[in-house]
């Protein structure tokens, strides 16, 4: 690694571990063992988000950002080693802290966010699924 991180998510690639965002990194990415910084994260990601794994690509959603003077992101984006592919539909409620992860249903990608806490802190307890090619969680 090229210097310390926390706070931030991750993601296991093919061209290695890819380290994104997190407390004082803010849009930065880093690959590991190779190091190096790879791609920017768009919107003002900055930590506390999620990562999902999709074959060479990941879907962040959520975390905190400095965006208006800080706030709970209710965005869902998908990355690959290039960078930015595509913005997904944002989550109902803004959340950090969640936990995250996918099922397929009848061959199908569900995207499932649980958990974590809003902007005041308070933890939240609501889930939300995403089925891929969907308009709204």
């Amino acid at each position: 690694m090229l210097e310390g991180r926390r706070e931030h998510t991750s993601w296991v690639s093919s061209a290695g571990l890819v380290l994104m965002g997190g407390h004082g990194y803010g849009t930065t990415t880093e690959i590991v063992p190779s190091g190096g910084g790879n791609f920017s994260l768009v919107g003002n990601l900055v930590r506390h988000a999620c990562a999902i794994a999709d074959k060479d690509s990941t879907i962040i959603s959520g975390g905190w950002t400095k965006l208006s003077g800080g706030y709970i992101a209710k965005v869902v984006a998908r990355y690959n080693l290039q960078g930015h592919v595509e913005n997904l539909p944002e989550m109902t409620q803004g959340r950090m802290n969640h936990g995250c992860g996918s099922y397929y249903k009848d061959g199908t990608m569900v995207l499932i966010v649980a958990g974590g806490q809003d902007y005041n802190d308070n933890f939240l307890s609501s889930t939300e699924q995403l089925t891929m090619g969907g308009t709204a969680w």
